[in-house]
């Protein structure tokens, strides 16, 4: 009996650690140069179709200055969407250089409606709404994208 409650507790502590790698390091740092300076936000990297599908889908909460980057090879228009994510984005499209080449603001919560690029770019970065407007993030700024 005493044996199962430690090896239940050791377990436990397993689990816990790897939700706590996969949450804090699987997150890249990804700065913005704005026009105002260089802003650094912690990303998440959808690779997978299957991550891509996903996206932020099913969250409650998305911490400040944190957000998935969805990258596309080769480079093509991007069409996303709201459906089952909970929380208000920016969507910030991005060129192959990283210049930010337009920016969709405020994307209501579990909206299925549309959302396009427009033109062939080579990902979108997805941040809490709002943050485009309070960190003076503007089309024409340049995410550095040599980590990924």
């Amino acid at each position: 009996m005493k044996i199962l409650k430690i090896l239940l507790v050791v377990l436990i502590v397993l689990v816990l650690a790897v939700a706590v790698y996969i949450k804090f390091f699987r997150l890249k740092e990804l700065p913005i140069y704005t026009e105002n300076g260089i802003i650094s936000y912690r990303v998440e990297i959808a690779k997978t179709d299957e991550q891509q599908q996903k996206g932020l889908m099913y969250r409650n909460k998305l911490a400040p200055q944190t957000g998935m980057i969805f990258l596309f090879n080769p480079i093509r228009i991007a069409y996303m969407w709201m459906k089952n994510t909970f929380i208000p984005l920016d969507m910030i499209f991005f060129d192959r250089f990283g210049r930010i080449v337009a920016i969709h603001k405020h994307a209501n919560p579990q909206d299925e409606t549309i959302i396009s690029s427009k033109i062939p770019v080579a990902g979108v970065l997805e941040i809490n709404a709002d943050e485009t407007d309070n960190n003076q993030i503007r089309v024409g700024d340049r995410l550095i994208l040599n980590n990924f």
